[in-house]
């Protein structure tokens, strides 16, 4: 087994990703407020966003679940209309010989 290519594949991501948190933690320290901590969202910020995802307060306070399918609305949208230009100038440039 190639120990040296599997510790200079898992290492950098492993540090990279301490380093990351580290920052953000010495970071979260100087700031009263306006930034939590790394394991200030995980247990409680995540039960609340996530209990309720259809819930609607107007139109700037819905659910996580209302944003995700306006999404994918929106994905959906573009990609009908791509296929409807695109598909028939495809077939147009594909056809004729200009």
């Amino acid at each position: 087994m190639d120990w040296r290519g599997l510790v200079l594949t898992v290492l950098p991501p492993f540090w990279g990703w301490h380093l990351l948190v580290g920052i953000w933690a010495l970071v979260s320290v100087g700031t009263a407020a306006s930034i939590p901590g790394p394991m200030e969202p995980w247990p409680s910020r995540r039960y609340v966003l996530f209990s309720d995802p259809f819930y609607s307060n107007g139109p700037n306070d819905q659910g996580v679940g209302w944003n995700v399918l306006f999404s994918l609305e929106r994905v959906a949208l573009g990609f009908g209309l791509a296929a409807a230009v695109g598909i028939p100038m495809g077939f147009m440039i594909g056809r004729f010989e200009f």
